[in-house]
């Protein structure tokens, strides 16, 4: 938690503290005014190893004191505060989306430098022989070109899913299973590409499945619309995001 309904916002308590606090809370969260000071609290919660983290709206919102909720042992003035029409915008989850979008394409640029160029010695390290390098170079070399494609898919599918649209969400993963099932037979036997005919079905299944994700996103029948005015990247938007990410990743891969 960033706080509880029974504390300070905080943004309340951010400006209250005495200066060892506030100088303490700074340098431990790295904490700056272009980030935004609340939202440098909420992205040092989301980094943590926690299961789950809670940000009460008052926070995402960037609210004072004039937003507590409660004060314990007292019996007046309580549980008043409301969200009112206009503080939670479509505007500011469009701009999350299109923020989110551009880390994807970003990332995937990278991702694909990186491993395509080191995939030999990857695959040495994951425990490919003299005998099998040769066919795991040649899958994963094609698969990583399509990393782009890959990462659209898993990351963004989740904004389809969080509007309510499961179906269509659903749809993504179904679409490109059932082309990747068609296209590998094909490949591998009929057009003779052996495992590179595979990374090929599969990589192609993904860009069918990515495509069918923004042009849902850029359509009509979406709520929040990905947009390129909001695809310019802001530290206190995606910040927040870059570290929830992270610390899952964190998690997952000590896992595993």
């Amino acid at each position: 938690y960033t706080g509880t309904h029974d504390n300070m916002t905080t943004r309340q308590w951010l400006e209250t503290g005495t200066p060892e606090m506030q100088k303490y809370a700074t340098e431990y969260m790295h904490l700056d005014e272009q980030e935004g000071l609340v939202w440098g609290v909420i992205r040092t919660a989301m980094a943590s190893v926690s299961d789950t983290c809670i940000i009460p709206v008052q926070d995402y919102l960037n609210l004072g004191g004039e937003a507590r909720m409660n004060f314990p042992g007292t019996t007046n003035s309580n549980w008043t505060w409301r969200a009112k029409d206009g503080m939670i915008t479509d505007a500011l989850a469009e701009k999350i989306l299109g923020n989110c979008f551009t880390l994807l394409v970003g990332l995937s640029i990278i991702l694909t430098i990186v491993f395509y160029v080191s995939a030999p010695t990857l695959l040495r390290l994951f425990g490919a022989s003299d005998v099998t390098l040769t066919y795991a170079s040649d899958y994963a070399r094609i698969y990583i070109l399509g990393s782009f494609f890959v990462l659209i898919v898993l990351g963004m599918n989740t904004f389809i899913t969080t509007q309510g649209f499961a179906r269509i969400s659903m749809m993504t993963t179904v679409i490109g299973a059932v082309i990747n099932i068609i296209l590998d037979p094909i490949f591998i036997f009929v057009l003779g590409m052996g495992v590179k005919g595979a990374a090929l079905a599969t990589v192609l299944s993904q860009s069918v499945g990515a495509v069918w994700i923004l042009r849902f996103l850029t359509g009509k029948k979406t709520i929040l619309r990905l947009k390129r005015s909001n695809m310019h990247l802001e530290l206190k938007v995606f910040g927040s995001c870059l570290a929830l990410g992270i610390s899952t990743f964190v998690m997952l891969s000590t896992e595993s």
